[in-house]
């Protein structure tokens, strides 16, 4: 099964850009090699992430309860940037790290990035400065959490909390999941349950996507309804004032994906 996925990773160019980590497949064998290409589009129509390692913070896999950091193994190119072989059997996380990245965007695409995204908090913030109009200063970073499946046995993997500020963590295993199964996401922001947040989902499978949005309850989860097979992303953003005299907020930007077959 072919495996496409979307999150909002290291935008240099226009607010909304989307980035994908793309593996080869979800479902491995032992000893097989996990390869990701990082890819950037909207809507799945994707070209090359022109990639600089210096953008990534830390980039690790946990297989069988051990962390690995395989950072210094991403290369810089059009195709596979980074290769892993996986050598044990279970349910293997890929979590990555961006740098803290600065940018300053003009006020119309801010704006429409913060609806998208459903920061109304940070819409009324800017109306109440009247700054609505005005060209915003902000550093983001994002946080990305990727399940495949090495074998038959399947653990626990899907429990880890990387300590990541912004954290998606679901309540099942995603390998042993099929359509029709439900499945609940808790969001932590700081390691807490994120209330009120805009969570959106995305389902791609044989050329088609679909999106649905659900906000997070008072104990930040969110309960959804696997509709169908393919590839699934979830992504929540976070926006604070900056604590950086330089810029005018902060996001923390964080996504966790997955397959279905």
């Amino acid at each position: 099964m072919s495996f496409l996925v979307i999150t909002t990773l290291l935008s240099r160019y226009a607010m909304g850009q989307e980035f994908w980590l793309r593996p080869d497949k979800v479902f491995y064998k032992t000893g097989d090699t996990l390869n990701v290409t990082f890819l950037t589009g909207e809507n799945f129509d994707g070209k090359h992430w022109e990639l600089a390692k210096n953008n990534i913070e830390k980039l690790e896999i946990y297989t069988g309860g051990v962390a690995s950091d395989v950072t210094s193994q991403v290369r810089e190119g059009k195709k596979d940037n980074v290769s892993v072989p996986l050598q044990k059997e279970g349910t293997a996380l890929i979590s990555l790290q961006t740098v803290n990245t600065f940018r300053e965007v003009e006020a119309e695409k801010f704006n429409a990035s913060l609806n998208e995204d459903g920061l109304d908090d940070v819409i009324s913030q800017r109306m109440k400065s009247g700054k609505t109009n005005s060209p915003t200063k902000e550093n983001y970073s994002c946080f990305t959490k990727l399940f495949v499946q090495v074998g038959d046995v399947k653990d626990d993997a899907f429990k880890k909390v990387t300590g990541f500020p912004i954290e998606i963590v679901p309540d099942k295993n995603p390998s042993s999941l099929k359509k029709g199964d439900v499945l609940h996401f808790k969001i932590l922001y700081q390691g807490k349950p994120l209330f009120g947040a805009k969570v959106r989902i995305w389902n791609y499978f044989d050329h088609l996507t679909t999106t649905q949005n659900i906000f997070t309850q008072q104990d930040g989860t969110i309960e959804m309804t696997i509709s169908g097979v393919g590839s699934w992303l979830i992504n929540v953003v976070k926006m604070v004032p900056s604590k950086d005299e330089n810029a005018d907020w902060q996001s923390y930007r964080g996504t966790l994906i997955f397959g279905i077959k």
